[in-house]
């Protein structure tokens, strides 16, 4: 697949975040040729004026002004909310590696999210941060195992005629919205990390988690 790429001017790598896991995020590219089916970022074509399918172009940042570190001194940051930092393009243009010889030595939390082994590259940074998360994504070789837009009834009829018994519970949470599953599950983990002292974060409810903090910023 042919992939439009065009290297764009942009102010600032750095974007304050709504996430509620992040203070910044800083997304070296625009678009991503991973070209995931079940990709929530694909929303962004709207916002930058891209007509073209999704996961068939890419813009490549580029900023001539440094990242403040200051603004980033004991808060958090995040790559990539609306890209994979490590697509196939940065082992070209090395946008993220650039990024991430800026953040190295402050005091403040990277956390990083890819599907790609191309991060294994800049593990010489990485060793020198001192405080990090990498969170890596795993798929199905089945692209169509989702539960995102226009899969959403595939995989459910898939549920159905193959998993009868458990259809009604898959309805309950992916067509009517009931949160139950999640509530008994929450205080399943809860009860487990407190019983083993584990410490950990909750994200189920992300839609709560991203307006408690919009409140909190206003």
């Amino acid at each position: 697949m042919e992939i439009k790429e065009q290297v764009i001017q942009v102010k600032d790598y750095l974007t304050k975040s709504n996430l509620p896991a992040s203070d910044y995020v800083i997304n070296p590219y625009i678009g991503c040729p991973h070209a995931c089916k079940y990709c929530y970022a694909c929303f962004m074509k709207r916002f930058t004026g891209h007509k073209e399918k999704w996961g068939t172009f890419v813009d490549i940042k580029e900023c001539d002004k440094p990242i403040s570190l200051k603004r980033l001194q004991n808060k958090s940051v995040f790559l990539s909310s609306v890209t994979d930092c490590y697509n196939p393009f940065e082992e070209k243009y090395k946008v993220t590696r650039k990024v991430l010889k800026q953040l190295v030595d402050i005091e403040c939390s990277i956390g990083i999210s890819t599907k790609s082994k191309l991060i294994l590259r800049d593990l010489d940074l990485l060793k020198k941060c001192k405080d990090l998360k990498v969170s890596i994504s795993i798929n199905t070789l089945d692209e169509d195992l989702n539960l995102r837009g226009e899969y959403k009834s595939k995989i459910l009829d898939y549920i159905k005629w193959n998993y009868p018994n458990l259809y009604n519970e898959y309805e309950k949470i992916y067509l009517k919205g009931e949160k139950k599953y999640w509530i008994d599950l929450s205080v399943e983990i809860e009860n487990y990390c407190n019983e083993n002292g584990i410490k950990y974060i909750n994200y189920f409810y992300h839609k709560e988690l991203v307006k408690d903090k919009l409140k909190q910023i206003k």
